[in-house]
């Protein structure tokens, strides 16, 4: 599907080879720019169906993180022939900048490395063993599903490092 660039991206970026993830409540929406333009994927991922699916008990059990993880990579694994090499990694939702070791510049876009993304998860799906919930993470209800497809997507795309353009954006 061919699309234009996201609104929510900042003014004056360079639209060459960007990957943009919104992970809505819904579905997961990938766009893409490339020599060709613009490109949007949808696919049936969305943080809120994820939530209900895997994360309604709190905490997750460690079977109900192996096959949300599961379902995560079976669904983007088709995209990995898609993604440009060298591409920007920018995603729309906000509440990462709030991660422990979120580079978050006074102005400008905040940064996130795959280890402090890799830290999240970690600490967060340690729940499923029985450690406490993290203090220091969002408590929003949807959080572990945003953190895992960001991660899974991160993990198998090749995504060292990913961008948020506005964090006060919701």
């Amino acid at each position: 599907m061919d699309g234009a660039m996201p609104i929510w991206l900042p003014a004056g970026l360079p639209e060459s080879n960007l990957v943009c993830l919104d992970l809505a409540d819904d579905v997961l929406r990938v766009m893409m720019h490339s020599l060709t333009g613009w490109q949007q994927h949808t696919l049936p991922l969305g943080a809120h169906t994820l939530t209900q699916r895997f994360f309604s008990n709190n905490p997750a059990s460690a079977y109900a993180w192996e096959m949300a993880i599961q379902t995560v990579e079976d669904a983007i694994a088709p995209m990995r022939t898609l993604i440009i090499a060298d591409a920007a990694l920018w995603i729309r939702q906000s509440v990462f900048a709030a991660l422990p070791g979120a580079l978050r510049p006074e102005q400008g876009p905040a940064q996130l490395s795959l280890t402090v993304i890799e830290a999240a998860f970690k600490s967060l799906s340690a729940t499923a063993e029985g450690l406490p919930m993290p203090r220091n993470l969002p408590t929003e209800s949807d959080f572990p599903a945003r953190l895992l497809l960001l991660r899974e997507w991160m993990h198998h795309m090749g995504f060292v490092n990913a961008w948020l353009p506005q964090p006060t954006l919701h």
